[in-house]
């Protein structure tokens, strides 16, 4: 069910109430304004999903999350949500370049 989400989610731009809701979630109150959100690998999906309508503004909003806690607190950060926050980072990123 969550693959089936994260899919409906890819075309949020195609939604006004869905570019709405994933604004939301990506604004300074939302879900991933705070490095918290990427802590489970659900999060990382779920910020993969909501960022392919506006990757560029999602990633900037991730290293502002990043930049907001400690070297300690970046250290508790691991495991498979730190993996699948970076695959889907790395996919952003390589997919932003094909866009280019």
């Amino acid at each position: 069910m969550q693959q089936h989400f994260d899919t409906m989610l890819m075309f949020a731009q195609e939604s006004k109430a869905a570019t709405a809701w994933a604004e939301r979630l990506m604004g300074e109150g939302g879900m991933f304004a705070r490095m918290a959100g990427y802590h489970s690998a659900g999060g990382a999906s779920l910020f993969y999903a909501v960022a392919q309508a506006k990757p560029k503004v999602d990633l900037r909003r991730f290293a502002v999350a990043l930049g907001e806690v400690t070297i300690e607190e970046r250290q508790t950060f691991i495991g498979e949500a730190r993996r699948s926050a970076v695959h889907r980072l790395e996919q952003l990123a390589v997919a932003g370049r094909s866009r280019e």
